[in-house]
């Protein structure tokens, strides 16, 4: 598991597991891997996963999982350059394929003042907030595009067959292109009813996600009306401000405050 393998890393488990030599090689290469994209002008984010427990008698637990342990920064670099070369390799072949890009953002050229676009890593909270805000959405097509916050020239997604149809897309060109079998390639005319199916299925999954994230979170918080939260204040909105609680990453207007910090 992560936690077992970063114990094993951080010298906390003594046990000389069989795995642990070629996982101290995979952790010296990840962090060259992560230290050569942040030169590359990627942008490492870090915002725990909030993971929400639903237990038999109605009571919810809540989990924040961190993503920068050693076991989990291997795994997303590793990820990262396989995808990345499955890119590369869609362009030196002139496969007709699925990108995905983002723009640098509007704010970058503009020159926001509200965010250090120097900075690439160890951001405070109220940092990433403000980062975040001026994202451009990442775009999913035919045509190869840089990701400005991966520090990538080209990506796309191929590590997750299990779960989406772009990655078995991607490994069906894979297959194709080191079989030599190009009928088993999907052609650009297929790619791109393909394309249209990720595009409306993937934007209603997330909906679905956050809605659903929303829900229980809200029945967390009615668990827990006794609790006291801080809150971080991020922007003043017409009638208040607008804040963010700390450790549950939940954004609430504050009504009725005039004289809150940000």
């Amino acid at each position: 598991t992560y936690n077992e393998a970063d114990k094993a890393l951080n010298g906390e488990n003594t046990e000389n597991f069989d795995w642990l030599e070629a996982m101290q090689h995979f952790q010296k290469f990840a962090l060259k891997c992560e230290t050569k994209r942040v030169d590359n002008g990627a942008y490492l984010i870090e915002r725990p996963d909030i993971h929400l427990i639903i237990k038999d008698d109605g009571r919810i637990d809540l989990d924040l999982l961190y993503s920068n342990s050693a076991s989990h920064i291997i795994v997303r670099e590793m990820m990262i350059m396989f995808n990345k070369l499955t890119a590369e390799t869609m362009i030196l072949h002139n496969v007709p394929s699925i990108f995905i890009s983002q723009s640098s953002p509007d704010a970058l050229l503009e020159g926001n003042p509200t965010v250090d676009y120097d900075k690439h890593r160890d951001f405070s909270r109220y940092e990433l907030i403000q980062f975040l805000i001026t994202m451009k959405k990442s775009v999913t097509g035919t045509t190869a595009g840089p990701h400005f916050t991966m520090g990538l020239s080209y990506y796309t997604q191929a590590t997750s067959p299990i779960r989406r149809y772009l990655d078995i897309t991607e490994h069906r060109l894979l297959k194709g292109l080191i079989t030599g079998k190009k009928e088993l390639m999907p052609d650009e005319d297929e790619i791109k009813v393909i394309l249209a199916t990720i595009t409306a299925k993937a934007a209603n999954a997330a909906l679905c996600e956050r809605e659903s994230k929303n829900f229980w979170m809200l029945r967390y918080l009615e668990q827990n009306m006794d609790k006291k939260y801080k809150v971080l204040i991020t922007k003043k909105i017409t009638g208040g401000f607008l804040g963010e609680i700390d450790d549950l990453c939940v954004r609430i207007p504050v009504f009725g405050a005039t004289n809150l910090k940000i």
